[in-house]
């Protein structure tokens, strides 16, 4: 009798598992992927975490940036208008946006402190053309961190796992930017005198920049394994 009972819950299981690999597989060789989406969760959900006071979204208002994340990819670029946005995301947001003290921060809601950040979304913050920027400080450990066309005095970006790109960006005062597993690229940007260096890569100069070193250097861009590239 235990011998049928088990060889009858093995028979339902196997069943069960059929069942689902039919519902995937549309014929022989093809997969419905519209049916794979709902069994794995689907991603494409936009979430708008723009503050909502308008006052404060002022261009001269807004002296900062700070973002903190883990996983998610940052985009900071530039834009007609102020907006903060969690792309390719859950229908929940992870994330919210506020003004503080003429800071702009996003940072993870409190109250999802406790959900995991998946990989694949990315936060990106638009900043208007005319915007005075005193300081960007962006932190991720597993997301690629990319800067577009914005104008800043300080920087700060500090990632682990992923790449961090400056495309057209100007800093006038220095900082820095810090790297531990991924590469560094610099295209067509206004930089102060900097200094670079790779422990375990290549730096590669192309363009017009001045590179100095130690004291003289007002912004230092290292990174451990990876390489940094000026172009």
């Amino acid at each position: 009798m235990k011998t049928t009972l088990k060889l009858g819950t093995f028979l339902l299981v196997l069943g069960a598992v059929i069942a689902s690999a039919a519902a995937i597989v549309a014929r022989p060789g093809e997969i419905n992927f519209k049916r794979v989406s709902l069994v794995q969760g689907t991603k494409d959900f936009t979430a708008d975490l723009t503050p909502g006071l308008p006052s404060q979204l002022e261009a001269d208002n807004i002296q900062g940036i700070k973002v903190n994340t883990t996983n998610y990819d940052i985009v900071v670029k530039s834009g007609d208008q102020y907006s903060v946005r969690e792309i390719d995301s859950s229908k929940t947001p992870l994330f919210r946006s506020q003004v503080v003290n003429n800071q702009l921060l996003v940072n993870k809601d409190p109250a999802e402190a406790h959900t995991s950040e998946n990989g694949g979304t990315r936060l990106e913050i638009t900043i208007p053309a005319n915007a005075n920027l005193q300081n960007v400080i962006l932190q991720s450990k597993n997301g690629n961190i990319s800067l577009n066309q914005i104008s800043t005095k300080q920087v700060q970006i500090d990632n682990k796992n992923a790449d961090i790109a400056l495309n057209q960006v100007t800093v006038t005062d220095g900082g820095t930017i810090n790297n531990t597993m991924g590469d560094i690229d610099v295209t067509q940007s206004q930089l102060p005198a900097s200094e670079a260096e790779s422990t375990n890569g290549d730096a590669s100069l192309k363009g017009q920049y001045t590179m100095t070193f130690g004291d003289n250097a007002k912004l230092k861009i290292k990174t451990k394994n990876g390489d940094i590239a000026f172009k």
